[in-house]
């Protein structure tokens, strides 16, 4: 969590009681080299944050398949890429990884705790355009 909320701090002044709040509403996650946090599935309603480790996100629809691949320092979701209702994701780690899951739920939550943190739609947004155009350059 700490990588998380030292990204964070680099664009909003974070307080204790932000970290007290962050850390309540905030999933750190540990998972394994080859475990699927989504396999087939509809997007999800959660953003991601990288803390080690990486990550292959696969779009597939009727007539396309992408890959994009993510690493420590980057958030991620389904929802950016998602064009079609009938669109499915697979999300495999290729690595150990530590990662925050950012439920949307939870993510308005803090929004309502303090506005300055609807600076992180921005962050999120930017981060993600910017490593699409680097993988489809």
């Amino acid at each position: 969590m700490l990588q998380f909320i030292s990204h964070c701090a680099k664009y909003i002044n974070i307080t204790i009681e932000d970290v007290a709040v962050i850390n309540k509403i905030f999933l750190s996650q540990k998972t394994t080299k080859n475990t699927h946090l989504l396999q087939n599935e509809k997007h999800n309603k959660c953003f991601y944050f990288i803390e080690k480790g990486s990550v292959k996100l696969v779009s597939k629809s009727s007539n396309r398949k992408e890959e994009f691949f993510f690493q420590k320092g980057d958030f991620f979701s389904t929802y950016h890429i998602m064009q079609t209702k009938s669109q499915v994701f697979d999300i495999v780690f290729l690595e150990d990884t530590h990662y925050i899951e950012i439920p949307l739920e939870n993510l308005f939550k803090l929004f309502d705790h303090n506005i300055k943190f609807k600076k992180l739609q921005e962050i999120m947004l930017f981060k993600r355009e910017k490593k699409f155009e680097e993988i489809n350059s």
